[in-house]
């Protein structure tokens, strides 16, 4: 929860107010229709099924979802476009709507279907066609290939992609049995192709679980990791745990793919085959199966993230705060 001094000079004193959710949005692609769509998260999150709103209608078969957080992009990769591209985001209308630029390639010739965005802008994706995990530098149009299938085994057709400060986490779409089906590997900080192959080869990725040949998505939730199957299911698994058995969240769904945490502790879930977005409450300390309630109806729903234009608007009123406070 974040905190912003509000400050009273009429009266001389300095009272403290929530803005735990001023502009916190759900966004989810919709491949079947070219468009990304987007609703309104209350404070306390959504109770319900909510309306959801056209944010981008442009695009062709839009399937996995980013946030670059420092720079407020939404990043989405576009398999038959081979791109994947950038939309500037910000809140309008009070808060209550939310709008794109016009895009911006990221990186062209690749069929990527999965990614995400680490604290520096850089963007990985995963080819499963290729099998490879890739990295562009932020600024950077071309490039460089962290994992490859034909020196690391446990790259296998991979497809959901997620990270933290130090590491890469990634389901496998075959073999997963035998090579792993969620693994972690190094992640590095550089974009030079030699640098890559030197930090990657101190550390070697790592099968966390072998439970499901096949996973689509994957996210991270406190110290929680959630992955999706083909039908019905959703895992979940703590990785600083190890030896722990995967844990059934859910197995009522129809098809799940993309899933995302909105930072206070809820997970949403897009599931493809029931076309709606659902939750459920994803920072539990002790993985055990959870009640899953419908969030939104998307028609094909498939990629999902969470897009909170809080952080700069309450880093900005704390620094007019502290100005005045200062001056008091």
């Amino acid at each position: 929860m974040v905190l912003a001094l509000l400050v009273a000079r009429s009266s001389g004193t300095i009272r403290s107010t929530s803005l735990a959710n001023p502009n916190k949005f759900l966004i989810v692609s919709a491949p079947v229709n070219g468009s990304v769509f987007y609703t309104k998260i209350p404070e306390g999150g959504i109770r319900g099924v909510t309306e959801v709103k056209v944010l981008i209608s442009e695009l062709v078969n839009p399937q996995g979802l980013a946030i670059d957080v420092g720079r407020s992009r939404l990043i989405v990769a576009d398999p038959p476009q081979k791109k994947i591209v950038a939309y500037k985001l910000s809140a309008s209308n009070g808060g209550a709507d939310l709008t794109a630029t016009s895009p911006t390639t990221i990186v062209e010739d690749t069929e990527a279907r999965w990614i995400a965005v680490d604290g520096q802008g850089a963007v990985y994706f995963t080819q499963e066609a290729t099998n490879t995990l890739s990295r562009v530098a932020l600024g950077e149009t071309s490039a460089t290939t962290v994992f490859d299938g034909a020196t690391v085994a446990s790259l296998n057709a991979p497809g959901g992609l997620a990270l933290d400060s130090f590491s890469l986490y990634w389901v496998n779409k075959a073999l997963g049995t035998k090579v792993g089906s969620v693994v972690r590997g190094p992640k590095p900080g550089a974009s030079n192709q030699t640098q890559l192959r030197q930090l990657t080869s101190a550390r070697k990725p790592e099968a966390l679980a072998k439970n499901s040949d096949k996973s689509y998505g994957i996210c991270m939730a406190m110290s929680n990791v959630f992955y999706t199957q083909p039908e019905a299911k959703i895992y979940g698994m703590q990785p600083n745990n190890p030896g722990a058995e995967p844990t059934v969240i859910t197995d009522r769904l129809n098809n799940p793919r993309g899933c995302a945490f909105d930072g206070d502790g809820t997970v949403y879930v897009a599931d493809r085959g029931a076309n709606a977005v659902y939750s459920f409450a994803g920072n539990m300390q002790t993985l055990s199966y959870a009640e899953v309630t419908k969030a939104a109806d998307v028609p094909d729903a498939f990629g999902v993230v969470v897009f909170s234009g809080a952080q700069r608007s309450a880093m900005a009123g704390f620094l007019v705060a502290l100005v005045v406070f200062l001056q008091l």
